[in-house]
């Protein structure tokens, strides 16, 4: 089955792999794959992890407060 692909990919002769370079692109795809996925996951937690504070402070009947960072200069 694997052969079978592979075969179809070189005859379109997109670009002519070798056994190296067939194996070093699907790597190549996959490790871009996780950067991006981490990134996003990072990107995101802050959003979230502050909804959840939020959450929380409304459950127990506060106030929510929004902090506002100012940077002196």
């Amino acid at each position: 089955m694997f052969e079978e692909i592979k075969e179809i990919i070189l005859s379109m002769n997109w670009y002519k792999f070798g056994e190296c370079n067939f194996q070093l692109a699907l790597v190549l795809v996959f490790v871009f794959l996780c950067i991006i996925t981490i990134f996003f996951l990072v990107r995101d937690r802050d959003y979230y992890q502050d909804k959840y504070e939020k959450l929380k402070i409304k459950q127990k009947g506060g106030k929510v407060i929004k902090q506002l960072k100012h940077k002196d200069g």
